[in-house]
């Protein structure tokens, strides 16, 4: 009697085996791929620290969590979806105030933060990078929110 085949899990959603960030960018093609390098790249160069990858149940499981030199708090999130890398972050509610009456901000930064959940002071906004705009556009953000320059 032949068996059946067993279904193949990603490292993403392996609760029970902590992975490394190459076996959780593996499941991209070629453009995702690019774009979840050039994440890890800028979020690692804004925050001046490699992340730590932790288990964040669902729906982020494995994620790459950057934490601030002596905050204890994570200050940004690279989260590798399966279609395509995802960025979150919390927001303090006086940048949102201040990005959303600014005008030329981006749209793509604006929308988002305008429907993100608010916890506090705090919204708590993902955005799915697809193009190197939007990457562009979010490391930009967290650049400025991290680094304390006006957004």
């Amino acid at each position: 009697m032949s068996q059946m085949p067993q279904p193949t899990h990603t490292p993403w959603i392996d609760r029970f085996n902590t992975p490394s960030i190459d076996p959780l960018l593996e499941q991209y093609e070629s453009h995702a791929l690019t774009l979840a390098q050039n994440a890890l790249k800028g979020l690692t160069e804004i925050v001046e620290k490699e992340p730590a990858i932790e288990w964040k149940g669902l729906p982020w499981r494995w994620t790459c969590v950057y934490r601030a030199e002596g905050e204890p708090e994570p200050c940004v999130y690279l989260i590798p979806t399966p279609d395509w890398p995802s960025i979150a972050m919390p927001v303090p509610a006086s940048v949102v105030d201040e990005l959303l009456a600014k005008r030329g901000s981006s749209r793509y930064i604006k929308e988002t933060l305008l429907h993100a959940c608010q916890v506090g002071h705090i919204r708590w906004a993902e955005w799915s990078i697809q193009g190197r705009a939007q990457l562009s556009d979010v490391l930009g953000l967290a650049q400025g929110i991290i680094n304390g320059q006006p957004v």
